[in-house]
């Protein structure tokens, strides 16, 4: 449905692409900006996340695209720029695309493509709850393995990322 969508602004559209693939909390996505991006490494930087910071997101060639396109379109102020010059997208804008899709808010709301990604890569792709975690941004709970374990994981999650990235094309 996103693909077909010819009514949605270039930059909700192209938010909506990327969400699948990248997961993230709506702020996050709707805050991104150009910079944030590292191309030649394929690596998204969220300077500080929900959780207070910095989330790391690898990125594959299917993502690069997706992203390059958005970088292209983007007001120069945020990567998904919303209706008025140099403004992100709002709040409720990406569930006001959905339901405009005839998603009914049932079905599917943005914050899903997290729940999407946890159940999905678990049940179908059998990928380590470890790793799913760490991508997903979450802090470990228990705090003082929290405050010694700071380690990123990054290959690892290189290839959580590919393996969900090979998922959500093939779909």
């Amino acid at each position: 449905k996103i693909e077909q969508a010819e009514h949605l602004m270039p930059s909700v559209k192209l938010c909506l692409q990327i969400a699948p693939y990248v997961f993230l909390r709506s702020e996050s996505i709707r805050m991104a900006k150009s910079e944030h991006i590292d191309f030649q490494n394929k690596l998204w930087v969220i300077p500080k996340d929900k959780m207070g910071r910095e989330h790391w997101i690898p990125l594959t060639d299917s993502m690069v695209k997706l992203l390059e396109l958005a970088v292209a379109s983007s007001d120069g102020k945020y990567l998904f720029n919303g209706a008025r010059p140099n403004r992100p997208l709002s709040e409720g804008t990406l569930n006001v695309a959905l339901r405009s899709l005839g998603v009914g808010k049932d079905q599917h709301v943005f914050h899903g493509f997290r729940s999407s990604f946890a159940t999905l890569s678990r049940e179908v792709l059998r990928l380590p709850d470890d790793l799913i975690e760490v991508q997903l941004g979450h802090i470990e709970g228990n705090k003082v393995k929290a405050a010694y374990d700071r380690s990123q994981r990054l290959e690892e999650r290189r290839e959580l990322m590919n393996a969900w990235s090979t998922f959500i094309d093939g779909l």
